[in-house]
């Protein structure tokens, strides 16, 4: 079942391709690092906010997971994004996602 997702117009639709200098493109497009930290800092500061609001951090977690999927198999198509998740398990045992590591 896939989602549709609604056009979005686009901010520099009116802008000619003239119009722009290497300097100016690129303050408008951020380095994929620095969309990286903006996007990761919006959604810590969601997260942070669905949890004031009452909301249990499984259970964030779990909407978080379920939008990043839905989004990536929008984008990257359900074959691609199903062959990038059988590998989480290993990951996860591995600790890639682990913050503090506890001793056994």
């Amino acid at each position: 079942m896939s989602k549709t997702r609604p056009t979005r117009v686009s901010l520099l639709s009116d802008l000619d391709d003239a119009d722009f200098e290497t300097e100016a493109a690129d303050a408008l497009f951020p380095s994929e690092d620095e969309q990286r930290q903006l996007a990761l800092d919006l959604l810590l500061d969601a997260w942070e906010e669905a949890l004031q609001a009452g909301a249990s951090a499984d259970i964030v977690a779990s909407a978080a997971l379920y939008a990043a999927f839905s989004d990536m198999v929008d984008v990257l198509g359900e074959d691609n994004v199903a062959d990038m998740a059988e590998n989480l398990a290993d990951r996860i045992r591995h600790g890639e996602f682990t913050l503090q590591r506890t001793h056994h």
